[in-house]
């Protein structure tokens, strides 16, 4: 029972706009307002700590924590990003694109250290979870959850990366379940004198995507057999429990 209760800590992996230095055109620069614009990967941490104390505990609890280790394993990745980061991991040609299982033609030889870093731990994360506990190929879940500032009039951004959503849905290898706050963030297109409201692009996103109708945390459920791009927007007070959710696994 001891070692069936033994917390699995939620890690934080945190990619930063400013020290990936990608070009503005693949991660552009947030609003003012948003004083920073990151990618972070949210996966458990097994405390393999215990197994180190002496060799009975390590014959007891080995096989049940790699058992919640092998269930872990194929649950969701867990990314959170705000307009401008998610523009930088979904639309084309990016460094980043491998973080969702779309392969980069570019490679990443000319990308930051900090960039090839991260892809390649989101890459392993991935890889571990296409086959199942019976060695069998199954279809990746990615959940991505988009934030935004509810005073802050975005751009492009928003716009840009909902279009990259929209041309993903057509070959996207894996299945990507995306969780935004409704109602979605104003936006003001460079050019344009007038802010349009969140509701209006809110109106445009749903009706292109399907909605997420159901959610379970286990692995192997059916809902995660299938590709394409999903959606839920959430309310105000479901999204921050959603959000506070992220803080477990």
């Amino acid at each position: 029972m001891v070692y069936e209760n033994i917390p699995f800590n939620t890690t934080w992996h945190v990619l930063d706009r400013v020290e990936a230095q990608m070009d503005k055109t693949l991660w552009p620069v947030p609003p003012k307002r948003v004083y920073d614009s990151t990618v972070s990967l949210i996966r458990p941490h097994a405390p393999l700590e215990i197994i180190m104390t002496c060799r009975l505990v390590h014959q007891e609890a080995c096989p049940i924590l790699k058992r919640r280790m092998e269930y872990i394993k194929l649950s969701p990745l867990r990314y959170l990003v705000d307009y401008s980061a998610a523009c930088a991991l979904v639309s084309g040609m990016t460094p980043l694109n491998p973080c969702i299982g779309v392969p980069n033609t570019m490679g990443t030889g000319n990308a930051h250290p900090k960039v090839r870093d991260f892809v390649l731990l989101c890459s392993q994360y991935l890889s571990q979870s296409r086959r199942d506990q019976h060695g069998l190929q199954r279809v990746c879940r990615i959940e991505l959850t988009i934030s935004h500032l509810d005073e802050v009039v975005y751009g492009m951004e928003a716009w840009d990366a909902l279009t990259w959503f929209g041309v993903l849905r057509n070959y996207i290898p894996i299945r990507l379940d995306i969780t935004c706050k409704s109602p979605l963030p104003k936006t003001q297109i460079a050019g344009e004198s007038g802010v349009q409201d969140g509701s209006v692009l809110e109106r445009i996103f749903l009706c292109h995507f399907p909605n997420i109708t159901a959610q379970t945390s286990e692995p192997s459920d059916p809902v995660g057999s299938t590709r394409g791009v999903f959606i839920k927007a959430l309310g105000e007070k479901a999204f921050a429990k959603h959000m506070e959710s992220l803080k477990t696994y």
